[in-house]
């Protein structure tokens, strides 16, 4: 399995919508038996709080269905050691956690829009440009570069269903039922090759 846990600073508006968004694309191609996908929070700001009202209106109005019952949290040691990749928002949410846990010596921690071919690699944070529509395109086309490297390194995702092509929001599926939490760590898959990384 694998298991992926997007970041940003509160977890209330870019990293969950990242994981519905992720949830959904896995889903919708028949993949979620070989994914465990959670969202955090580098900060301790927003832990307790729900998901942000913007980020709940723009997933609804795509189709992508979200757990009304969620709230933050802030990423701890454990999630580094249990998750294959920690995948961040923006630089500075990288840099955030290279501080809280001494650098990335397994070498998890990616930007999202580094999986791309664009040269900005921040996604802007809603919260402050109230622009939920451009973070969630920027994010569909992060995510859908993340699962074609994953795709593309190692056949992992061999059962993919072939006819699974159109992009999530057309596509709203149902809310699946609360995972367990995250096992034993696996061996880190690398994904520096693919995604431009250091």
């Amino acid at each position: 399995m694998i298991k992926i846990l997007f970041v940003c600073h509160g977890n209330i508006c870019r990293s969950p919508m990242a994981e519905y968004m992720m949830k959904d694309m896995v889903r919708y191609r028949q993949l979620e038996e070989q994914f465990y996908i959670e969202s955090a929070g580098v900060a301790s700001d927003n832990v307790g709080m729900e998901m942000q009202e913007g980020a709940k209106n723009k997933l609804r109005s795509v189709g992508v269905p979200y757990d009304n019952h969620r709230t933050a949290r802030q990423m701890t040691r454990e999630d580094y050691k249990n998750f294959d990749y920690v995948i961040c928002m923006d630089e500075n949410n990288r840099k955030e956690l290279y501080n809280l846990f001494g650098g990335d010596p397994e070498k998890k921690i990616h930007l999202l829009l580094d999986f791309t071919e664009r040269e900005e690699k921040n996604i802007p944070d809603p919260w402050f440009t109230n622009d939920f529509d451009d973070t969630y395109d920027d994010m569909l086309v992060g995510i859908s570069g993340l699962l074609k490297a994953l795709r593309e390194q190692d056949g992992a995702l061999s059962r993919e269903t072939p006819a699974a092509a159109p992009a999530p929001r057309t596509e709203p599926g149902r809310v699946s039922a609360p995972r367990t939490e995250p096992g034993r760590a696996q061996t880190p898959r690398s994904l520096d090759k693919m995604a431009g990384c250091r």
